[in-house]
C-alpha cells in the first residue's frame, strides 16, 4: 500500500515556473541598485514612476533638502542647471511586485519609501503580507476559470 505525500509550498518563495524571486526590501540601496530593482521587479504604475523619478534624479546635495512629516517626504530634485523641482512622495506607496505565477494578476502591496544621505533609498513592507491571501485567491480563480473552459463546469473544488 502506497502512502500519498502532501505537497506544501509557500507562495512567497515561488514565482514563474518555480524560480525564486527575492526582493531586496528593508535594506537601503544605492541609486543604481534601487533603479534596477524598481524596473525589473515591479509592474509599472503611477507610484512606481514617482519613486523612479525621485531616485533617478537624486544628487548627493539634493537629499539634504528634504522635508519629512512622518507620512510623506518632499525632496527637491535638480531638473536643470537653473531650476529645482519639488516632488512629494506619498507614503505608503502602492506597488505591484512580480511575486507569483505570471499567468495570474500580481497583487499590489503597500510599501513605505524612505531615503537617507548618500543617495540611498529603501522600501519597507507596509501591508503585513496581505498580498499572499490575494495571490492565493488569484491562483484559485485562474484554476477555476481553466477548469470551466476545459470541462464546461467546475468538477473539482479548489481550496485556497
Amino acid at each position: 500500500m502506497s502512502k500519498k505525500k502532501a505537497i506544501n509550498f509557500d507562495l512567497s518563495e515561488i514565482a514563474d515556473g518555480g524560480v525564486q524571486v527575492k526582493l531586496n526590501l528593508e535594506n537601503y540601496l544605492d541609486q543604481e541598485k534601487m533603479i534596477i530593482m524598481l524596473q525589473s521587479h515591479f509592474e509599472e504604475n503611477d507610484d512606481r514612476n514617482i519613486i523612479l523619478k525621485v531616485v533617478s534624479n537624486l544628487r548627493d546635495e539634493s537629499i539634504h533638502q528634504q522635508t519629512d512629516d512622518g507620512v510623506s517626504q518632499s525632496v527637491q530634485i535638480n531638473s536643470g542647471v537653473t531650476s529645482v523641482d519639488e516632488v512629494k512622495v506619498p507614503n505608503p506607496v502602492k506597488l505591484i511586485p512580480f511575486r507569483t505565477f505570471q499567468e495570474v494578476d500580481q497583487p499590489a502591496s503597500k510599501f513605505i519609501f524612505r531615503m537617507r544621505e548618500g543617495m540611498q533609498s529603501a522600501l519597507f513592507m507596509a501591508d503585513n503580507n496581505q498580498w499572499q491571501v490575494e495571490a492565493k485567491n488569484n491562483i484559485k480563480k485562474y484554476i477555476q476559470q481553466l477548469e470551466q473552459e476545459t470541462f464546461g463546469e467546475i468538477k473539482y473544488p479548489v481550496i485556497a
